[in-house]
């Protein structure tokens, strides 16, 4: 949409098939998560470090200044769900035609084509909702 790329290719595993180095990453972040408390961003940051000699936390500006956007309401008001998306594998995104997505069910399959975009005047410089957050009180 911003013209960056010529075309994207995003491809998922089938079923069965995701055996993936991080899912065992986040296996052993999820057995240390359990067993502590969790209050702050320096906790889940101790929680993952220590999890596994492979995950380091890594903070954006420290933990400082962290914005949170409303993607969710952005999506819904500019773009339509992808039909039965979870048959798909392989999808194309084409600078030449903005808006849509080329699926297909598997590896230089036909692929079919989805218009995501709600309409034609999308303002490709629009950006999601900012969500104000409220820091925790002693109360």
């Amino acid at each position: 949409m911003l013209n960056w790329y010529e075309d994207i290719t995003v491809n998922f595993m089938i079923p069965g098939h995701t055996k993936f180095i991080c899912d065992s990453f986040f296996g052993h972040i999820k057995k240390v998560y359990w067993k502590h408390k969790v209050n702050t961003i320096n906790d889940v940051k101790n929680i993952i470090n220590n999890s596994s000699n492979g995950n380091e936390a890594i903070l954006y500006d420290n933990g400082i200044n962290w914005n949170w956007y409303d993607f969710s309401a952005f999506f819904k008001n500019h773009f339509v769900p992808l039909p039965n998306i979870t048959q798909f594998h392989h999808f194309r995104f084409s600078s030449e035609d903005i808006g849509k997505v080329y699926a297909s069910k598997e590896s230089g399959g036909v692929e079919s084509c989805y218009k995501l975009l709600k309409s034609d005047n999308f303002n490709k410089n629009s950006k999601p909702d900012l969500i104000t957050t409220v820091s925790l009180t002693e109360e």
